[in-house]
């Protein structure tokens, strides 16, 4: 009995180390998509914003 409950919680904490891995990797991966994601918003902004703000002073003038 022992010696079961053993080997059967010896498999789940190698599967949770997996998933854990798993885990880790994804996280890793969606925190590098969401930094450059940010970029790519900010200069898409400033470049927005930079076009914006020489049509005004272009009809100004």
């Amino acid at each position: 009995m022992n010696f079961t409950f053993t080997r059967e919680f010896y498999a789940f904490t190698r599967e949770f180390r997996t998933f854990t891995r798993e885990l880790c990797c994804f996280t890793r991966e969606l925190y590098c998509f969401t930094r450059e994601f940010h970029a790519f918003t900010r200069e898409f902004h400033l470049s927005t914003f930079a076009r914006v703000r020489a049509k005004i002073k272009s009809n100004l003038h």
